[in-house]
């Protein structure tokens, strides 16, 4: 665990990323209820969506 020092600012997070990725498991959650309802296309979107997600938030994490 990283000690907080005072010469150090806290960091933010960016609006845009916070918005993307709660876009994408919100489209996440939409294409895995279609998909349960008989559309099993619609895990293909689901996945790119994930994805995406995953993506940024590893590169949130790896930028503090």
């Amino acid at each position: 665990m990283r000690r907080w020092t005072s010469d150090r600012r806290p960091r933010t997070l960016s609006w845009s990323s916070l918005l993307l990725v709660t876009g994408c498991v919100v489209l996440v959650l939409v294409c895995l209820v279609v998909a349960v309802r008989g559309r099993p296309a619609a895990l293909v979107p689901a996945a790119l969506a994930g994805l995406l997600a995953l993506r940024e938030v590893r590169r949130v994490r790896r930028t503090r």
